[in-house]
Protein backbone atom coordinates (compact mmCIF):
# COMPACT_ATOMS: atom_id res chain seq x y z
CA UNK A 1 0.00 0.00 0.00
CA UNK A 2 2.72 2.46 0.83
CA UNK A 3 4.42 1.89 -2.16
CA UNK A 4 1.86 2.31 -4.54
CA UNK A 5 1.23 5.92 -2.81
CA UNK A 6 4.86 6.36 -3.18
CA UNK A 7 4.39 5.43 -7.59
CA UNK A 8 1.62 8.44 -6.77
CA UNK A 9 3.76 10.81 -4.88
CA UNK A 10 1.37 10.48 -1.96
CA UNK A 11 4.49 9.92 -0.11
CA UNK A 12 8.42 10.24 -0.37
CA UNK A 13 10.41 8.20 -2.53
CA UNK A 14 13.28 9.33 -0.10
CA UNK A 15 12.87 6.49 2.50
CA UNK A 16 12.07 2.79 1.93
CA UNK A 17 8.09 1.70 1.81
CA UNK A 18 9.05 -0.97 4.21
CA UNK A 19 10.80 1.76 6.38
CA UNK A 20 7.49 4.22 5.98
CA UNK A 21 5.28 0.97 6.55
CA UNK A 22 7.54 0.11 9.72
CA UNK A 23 7.21 3.37 10.99
CA UNK A 24 3.35 3.28 10.53
CA UNK A 25 2.64 0.21 12.09
CA UNK A 26 4.47 0.52 15.12
CA UNK A 27 3.11 4.06 16.18
CA UNK A 28 -0.65 3.14 15.49
CA UNK A 29 -1.03 0.04 18.01
CA UNK A 30 0.23 2.61 20.85
CA UNK A 31 -2.26 5.30 19.55
CA UNK A 32 -5.17 3.01 18.99
CA UNK A 33 -5.12 0.49 21.83
CA UNK A 34 -5.21 2.87 25.24
CA UNK A 35 -8.44 4.54 23.91
CA UNK A 36 -9.78 1.58 22.79
CA UNK A 37 -9.81 -0.53 25.80
CA UNK A 38 -10.87 2.53 28.10
CA UNK A 39 -13.67 3.47 25.59
CA UNK A 40 -13.93 1.53 22.21
CA UNK A 41 -16.50 4.51 20.98
CA UNK A 42 -13.61 6.43 21.39
CA UNK A 43 -11.93 4.43 17.74
CA UNK A 44 -14.99 3.34 16.35
CA UNK A 45 -14.22 5.50 13.31
CA UNK A 46 -10.71 4.73 12.85
CA UNK A 47 -11.18 2.20 10.46
CA UNK A 48 -13.26 4.83 8.19
CA UNK A 49 -10.73 7.34 8.85
CA UNK A 50 -7.92 4.99 7.79
CA UNK A 51 -10.19 3.89 4.21
CA UNK A 52 -10.31 7.74 3.72
CA UNK A 53 -7.06 8.47 3.99
CA UNK A 54 -5.53 5.39 1.89
CA UNK A 55 -8.79 4.88 -0.17
CA UNK A 56 -8.47 1.67 -2.16
CA UNK A 57 -7.46 2.43 -6.03
CA UNK A 58 -10.35 2.24 -8.70
CA UNK A 59 -9.63 -0.77 -10.72
CA UNK A 60 -9.42 -2.66 -6.93
CA UNK A 61 -5.94 -4.51 -5.49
Amino acid sequence: MVRDHQDHGDLPTTVTAEAIASAVLSVLPGYILPPALLDPAVVAEVPDAVRALWPEPAGGR
